[in-house]
């Protein structure tokens, strides 16, 4: 009788996690274009701990999740350069008026002196009188006083109308400055007013990528999962780089020569060129902690051949220098060129950032000739 309840009961248990199974493996046609709820992911990862059957499952949750990541930081990288662009403005606006300010305060120095010339010009002619100017007139014998003084006379109003005239001049352009000011002000608040807007979606947009990483990292604490996801990324990487388009690349880029590089950030290497990764992998470049939206430079002179986001690499953007040698740079925040802009040596392409769902703000760099990869460190000056 014992035995007959045991095989009752196995068969119960049996039909229950088969029932889960069934229910998990039919939720992508339910949230193949939707968001993972956190519900379905506990689901998921905790009978990983319990059945291999669930890996299957979750690799296509993982896939899933890193569609959404994509979309977090594409989304953040489109508001962040909004945000620059936006900065920009603030900026040549403050300068404009600045200059509009220091333009009044001249301004408002040369009516001052007109002002002042003006006066002066209108006491002089008081202190000579009418009287003076009458009598003379009336004096028939004094002609060629009377001449010298109508010259006089001529000069000193010719004078006055011309202050007069620069007077108003001035202060016109003083009302035109003051009108320009205002005008630019209110574009400044209007602008700074975008600005914030942008900042707030900006921080809601960061927030729905922490918890879609958080999301990722709990999958990935399985580790063949972990493991299989760092292959995969390696190879979907070796892909995209196998043959890269040289009919851009200009024939006078004269390739990457040893020792004569400097990194593209300056930093801590968090993690080196060869060393240990997870599962047996090895770092095929190095990871140079940095602050979010340092400049990201370029080693050499170059065209970009690459600029998108790729799965474990967040953004990237990979320039060619000639004779089949590549620098690629990854975990950007903000890619700043696009495919087939040339580059100058120690010119700006991207910021650094954490995409790739990273957990720390850092710069992944990587030196390629003919596909291989290549240790850095040979090129870079020590």
């Amino acid at each position: 009788m014992k035995r007959i309840i045991l095989k009752l009961y196995s068969f119960v248990s049996a039909s229950f996690f088969a029932g889960t199974f069934a229910c998990v493996l039919l939720m992508p046609r339910a949230y193949a274009d939707s968001q993972i709820s956190q519900q379905q992911l506990d689901a998921v990862t905790h009978q990983l701990a319990k059945n291999k059957h669930a890996i299957g499952q979750a690799k296509e949750l993982l896939t899933t999740l890193q569609k959404k990541l994509k979309q977090d930081e594409l989304a953040i990288s489109h508001q962040q350069a909004k945000i620059s662009q936006t900065i920009g403005k603030v900026h040549s606006l403050e300068q404009q008026l600045s200059k509009l300010k220091d333009q009044a305060t001249e301004l408002q120095s040369q009516q001052k002196q007109q002002q002042k010339l003006l006066k002066a010009q209108i006491a002089a002619a008081y202190q000579m009188g009418k009287g003076s100017y009458l009598k003379m007139l009336l004096n028939q014998h004094k002609s060629a006083e009377l001449d010298r003084l109508m010259n006089y006379y001529q000069y000193l109003n010719k004078a006055r109308l011309e202050s007069i005239q620069k007077l108003q001049q001035t202060t016109a352009q003083l009302k035109d400055n003051q009108t320009s000011q205002r005008q630019h002000l209110d574009s400044l608040k209007a602008v700074l007013a975008t600005q914030q807007s942008q900042q707030k979606q900006l921080l809601a947009q960061k927030q729905k990528r922490q918890q879609t990483v958080k999301k990722t990292n709990q999958l990935l604490a399985n580790s063949q999962l972990k493991k299989e996801q760092l292959e995969q990324a390696k190879n979907y990487l070796n892909e995209q780089l196998a043959n890269p388009s040289d009919e851009t690349v200009d024939v006078h880029l004269t390739g990457l020569k040893h020792n004569q590089l400097s990194w593209p950030v300056k930093g801590k290497i968090i993690h080196d060129y060869h060393h240990s990764q997870f599962g047996g992998n090895r770092w095929e470049g190095v990871v140079i902690e940095a602050k979010a939206g340092t400049p990201v430079k370029a080693v050499a002179d170059g065209k970009v051949v690459f600029a998108d986001w790729l799965r474990g690499y967040g953004l990237v953007i990979v320039l060619s220098h000639g004779h089949h040698y590549l620098s690629l740079y990854g975990y950007n925040q903000e890619l700043l060129l696009k495919v087939g802009d040339s580059v100058k040596k120690g010119e700006p392409i991207a910021t650094v950032g954490n995409t790739g769902g990273r957990p720390e703000d850092s710069l992944f760099f990587q030196i390629r000739y003919k596909s291989q990869v290549e240790n850095p460190h040979r090129f870079v000056r020590n």
